[in-house]
């Protein structure tokens, strides 16, 4: 649980430091089970954006701390900390968004993230963590099912998440070759900025470093089925404006698209499975997840031919 009396001390410490008001007017803008996004308003006219969050999503601080001294787009971090495992982020108010980033403007923002350093001690998705991708799920599984969560899907799904796992270590070659860096997550969804201040990367919470390839299928991937031939498209467009040429190559058997489409459906199982297990355990948002987890492990096993 979220400890918000040391969260608006830690805050209220960091404005004194910044020479600002310790009690500004504040405007929720997101929340969650283990952290939020608000505006700070001032009296001058100053805003600022404050967010703040509980491990395991801490390390965000960090993150945005490497790439702003890498020259990676993203807003300008003021002040940051973490404390007893809580972070508090302090950093440049973007405004609004005023439209979506466009397929030019995505790829030169992944050029610039995938060519940055990895900040120490940062989530990884390695080859060999990969292969352990379906027992993870699995034991989220378990242990919802001990709660009597998850139950009419269990079945199905647990045997399907053993079916990946039995090959996981074959269809994991390649992991781990280039282009291998960091992997942003929500490049497809709420991760690009286009506002009044220009294009920015924002929200690291989920990043990992990994293969890259992972983030360039999910741009113009859709929920309902994968879309190879687009992703394919994506990644001969990547190659040709500067990223290596290893990013075309097959691995495990399978074109390139289709290897990461498929590892990209099962990382998001492991996710829904482990938000209901831990992050945001809400069981009102069971069938959702559980329907979303389904879709997911279905097309995953159609991508990799099993």
């Amino acid at each position: 649980m979220l400890d918000f009396a040391l969260l608006n001390t830690v805050l209220a410490e960091h404005l004194d430091r910044l020479g600002l008001d310790p009690e500004p007017r504040r405007e929720t803008l997101r929340s969650w089970t283990h952290g939020g996004i608000e505006r700070l308003a001032f009296a001058d006219g100053l805003t600022l954006v404050h967010k703040y969050g509980h491990a395991p999503l801490a390390h965000e601080a960090a993150t945005h701390r490497v790439f702003q001294a890498a020259g990676v787009p993203v807003a300008t971090l003021y002040s940051g900390e973490v404390r007893a495992k809580h972070m508090t982020l302090l950093m440049e108010d973007l405004g609004e968004p005023e439209r979506a980033a466009t397929e030019d403007e995505v790829l030169a923002l992944l050029h610039v993230l995938h060519r940055a350093p990895s900040p120490p001690g940062s989530p990884s998705l390695s080859e060999y963590t990969m292969i352990t991708l379906p027992d993870r799920a699995r034991w989220h599984l378990d242990r919802l099912q001990e709660t009597g969560r998850w139950t009419s899907a269990a079945g199905r799904l647990g045997d399907d998440l053993d079916k990946v796992r039995k090959v996981s270590e074959e269809r994991c070659a390649g992991a781990d070759q280039e282009p291998f860096g960091w992997v942003h997550t929500e490049i497809a969804g709420n991760g690009v900025h286009v506002g009044p201040k220009g294009v920015r990367l924002i929200d690291f919470a989920r990043s990992y470093v990994g293969p890259v390839l992972l983030d360039l299928v999910s741009w113009g991937d859709a929920l309902d089925r994968p879309r190879p031939r687009e992703a394919r498209a994506f990644l001969e467009k990547y190659v040709d404006q500067g990223g290596p040429a290893t990013t075309l190559d097959r691995r495990a058997g399978l074109a390139a698209e289709r290897w990461a489409l498929a590892w990209l459906r099962v990382w998001r199982v492991e996710w829904y499975l482990e938000q209901s297990a831990i992050r945001g355990s809400d069981p009102a948002l069971d069938p959702e997840r559980q329907a979303l987890a389904r879709r997911n492990m279905d097309q995953a096993l159609d991508l990799f031919e099993l």
